[in-house]
Order: C-alpha cells, then structure tokens, then sequence
C-alpha cells in the first residue's frame, strides 16, 4: 500500500484517538464538577473537531473557519464555566446552562462524528474510516459497552499510540507535543532507574539476645532500610489481613503501607499547606476533588511505596502525561519525599504496628505477635561473631590449650543461650521478654519497643551502635 494511503489512514486514527481522549477526560471531571478541567478538556476536544470541521471545508472546497468561528469554540467552555458559577445568572435560568455545559463535550463529540461521515461522501475514505472507527470505539468505551479486557488493553497503549500517530501525521503543535512527551517519558524512565535501590529487600532474621540487651541499654541507633519502601505483598493481604495462610511479613509490610497511605491522605487533607499544596493545586482546581488526589498518589505512589486505590488506578485523569508529570514532579516531589523522610521514620513504623494489632478486623492478631516471638526464641543461637569474640578472648589469656578452651567456651556459651531461652519461654507465658511487660497495661495494646525489636528482625530498620 502506497504512503499516501497509509498516511489517512494513520492521521484519521490520532484524529480519533485525542477525541476520545479528551470526551473521557471531560466525561471524568464533570461527573464531580470540576469546572475549570471540565473547560479544559472541552476547549481541547474542540480544538480537535475544528481539525475535523476544516477537513471536511476542504473537501467540499469551502474556506476553513476563521478566527471569529474558532473563537466561538474557544470561548464557550470557558463562559458556561464562570455562568454556571457565577451568583448574578438568575436560579431559573442557571439549569440551562448547567445543560449546555453538561452536554458540549457530547455535541463536539457528535460534530467529529458526523465530519467523519461526510468526508466518506467527499471521498476520503482511509481517513474517514480509520477516524470513524476509533470515534466508535471511543463511544463504546465510555458506556461500558466494551469488554473489560479489551479496555484494559485500549488504555494501556493508548497514549503510545497517540505520540505514535501525532509524530507521523500531527500538525506542528501535536508534533511537538509528541516529542515533549517522549523526550520526559526518557527522562523519567532514566531518573526512575537511577533512583531505583541497587539491591532488592529481603526479609532477614538478625535480631540476637545481644542486640535486644543492647536496645533496652539504649546502645542503639535506628534508621529505615529504603530497600524496603516499595516492598509489594499478595493482593489476598487487601481482602483478608488476618487471614491464617498469609505470612506474617506480608501482613506487616500490608500494615506498614498502609499507614505511609495514611499519612499521605493526612498530609494532602489537612496539611497541604506544608509542602505548598494549597498554593499549586488550589489555583488548579478542588484540592478535595478525588480525580487531583488521584493525580497525587500517582505522581508520588511509586518513589515511597503508596497502594494505589482502584480509582487511582482506573482514574484517566490520574494518568499523567510526561510534560505534567515532570512540571508537578519539580514542584511537589522533593517536598513530599523530604517531609516523608522526616516524619515516617522507625518511630512512626513502630506506632502504626501498635495501632495494627489486635485492634479490629483489617489488623494483625495477637497471636501472630506471640507466635514471632515464640519462633525468635527458638532459632537463637550462638553467632559467627560470638565464635570469634570468643576465640579472640582465648587468644588475649593463653596461647597453649587453645582448642579445648575454646569448646569448652563455646559450650558455656550454649548452655547459657539456653538458659535465656529457657527463661524467654517463661516470660512469654506471661506476655513478656527481658523483664519487659509486652504489652501496656494503661492501654492494652503492644509496646513500641517490642515493635522496634520486630523491624529490627526483619531488616526493615537498620542498626548502629551508639
């Protein structure tokens, strides 16, 4: 097939898929009344019909729209947006507007549908067919007509498709646009790899009887593993946290995310004003409005370990282009990690665990917790390191015997790892470790020093000696 049949072909389908891209954006924010991207994603949706429209003048060899035409299409959104808000337009006339508005991005849709149409009349068929069926499919997608696979499919090389078409057939504008996109999508694919950790998290078992004297002696300092932020768990963790056959680090990572997702809806609801996000998004649009909220865990869910919601997700809006990505990225990012960083230390971990278990349905039960326990006593034993610093001792008091008094130290070693094993059992009978009760008597839920000593295990906070 000859380029100048292919090349219809290909620009009916960009033509097609930004229509539908912009219907569905709109389609989105108007369900919630967001009147200024209701406008936006109206504006762009006619900027594309008036591409279509002036196809179709060509064809029929009329002159293309001029100014004062294009700034009727411009111009309307934006007016039945400040009206329909606005205190001086009379109640009864009000729901009117409120129609008009709810229904231009349909009649722009319907305008592009019937350009479509008429340029098959005009003879233009490769363009009018592959912008018709794309039209068409985008109609079925937004009623839910469409299989849910085939949508999946559909949305996910969406946008690819569109820098695809936009650089081969787009005009100047769409063409530079496709290059910003491509050139942030690199960017941010580069930047993503670079601040990837070069090693993935493992859960680990190195809690010792020594290293938990140390931390009741205060001879410990604590800071968070970062391998272990974006740490992802079984997605049957969601649906049934106390669930007997889910591994108990799944159900503290489950525990822990959740707390981060916690936090970050707290930041974003009651304190935006500390990362300046009253200022930036406010000036936008609804600070309060799911799909802005959505667009935020997206922006940032990735980099510090955030669960998604289904409506993120799902959510068109929340879906960035590159371009938005990276401008939100350099206003808000570096603000959010490092408030992040200052606040959801090992003190906040510790706090979520206590607020997790044993206090309602989605939490982890007590018995888990004795059960960790009642495991950690029964796989302590004598370290490599204890070995040497036993045999370093033999070396400082005598050269000669070495051997045998070096089993004979390592059997008193045993015998009094056992003994504090023995005794451990003990205590925990009694719900305690180390002469520390485990759980408060005032408030009836576990201690944070047992959940520090329980992230320490795991290798999800790090250790020093003071």
């Amino acid at each position: 097939m000859a380029f100048s049949s292919v090349f219809p072909v290909i620009q009916g389908v960009e033509y097609g898929l930004i229509s539908n891209a912009f219907k569905g954006l709109e389609d989105s924010v108007r369900v919630v009344e967001n009147s200024y991207f209701t406008a936006v994603y109206q504006m762009s949706l006619g900027q594309k019909v008036l591409d279509f429209a002036n196809k179709v003048n060509e064809a029929a060899g009329l002159s293309l729209f001029s100014w004062r035409g294009k700034s009727i299409i411009y111009l309307t959104p934006s007016l039945l947006a400040v009206l329909t808000k606005t205190t001086i337009v009379p109640e009864k006339i009000r729901p009117v507007l409120m129609f008009f508005r709810n229904h231009l991005g349909t009649l722009y849709q319907t305008a592009a549908i019937v350009s479509s149409i008429s340029l098959l009349f005009f003879g233009q068929t490769f363009f009018a067919s592959s912008s018709l069926a794309i039209l068409g499919i985008g109609v079925m997608d937004q009623n839910g007509w469409l299989p849910v696979t085939f949508r999946q499919f559909l949305h996910r090389y969406n946008q690819p498709v569109q820098i695809a078409t936009g650089l081969v057939s787009g005009g100047i504008f769409d063409r530079i646009v496709s290059l910003l996109r491509v050139i942030s999508w690199i960017a941010n694919t580069n930047l993503s790899r670079k601040n990837a950790p070069s090693e993935s998290f493992s859960f680990q078992e190195k809690l010792t009887i020594k290293s938990v004297k140390a931390y009741f002696a205060g001879q410990l300092r604590f800071k968070i593993n970062p391998k272990y932020i974006n740490l992802q768990v079984n997605g049957s963790v969601y649906a049934q946290i106390d669930g007997a056959d889910i591994p108990f680090t799944d159900k503290i990572v489950y525990c822990l995310q959740a707390g981060r997702n916690k936090w970050m809806e707290e930041l974003y609801t009651e304190r935006p004003q500390s990362i300046g996000l009253s200022r930036t998004v406010g000036k936008i649009g609804d600070r309060q409005d799911l799909h802005n909220y959505s667009f935020f865990l997206n922006l940032l869910g990735d980099e510090l370990g955030l669960r998604k919601a289904a409506a993120a997700d799902n959510d068109e809006t929340a879906i960035m282009d590159p371009p938005e990505k990276w401008i939100f990225s350099h206003i808000l990012k570096e603000r959010v990690q490092r408030k992040f960083w200052e606040e959801c230390g090992p003190t906040h971990l510790a706090e979520v665990l206590v607020d997790f278990i044993g206090t309602g349905a989605q939490s982890i039960s007590r018995g888990d917790v004795y059960n960790f326990w009642s495991g950690w006593i029964e796989r302590q034993e004598i370290s490599e390191e204890e070995e040497k610093e036993a045999l370093r001792e033999e070396l400082e008091e005598e050269k000669e015997g070495l051997r045998e008094k070096l089993e004979e130290k390592k059997a008193a070693l045993r015998a009094e790892l056992e003994e504090e094993k023995a005794a451990c059992r003990v205590e925990l009978q009694e719900s305690k470790l180390f002469g520390k009760k485990l759980v408060s008597r005032k408030s009836g839920l576990f201690k944070e020093d047992f959940m520090y000593l329980m992230l320490i295990d795991l290798g999800i906070i790090e250790t020093e000696t003071r």
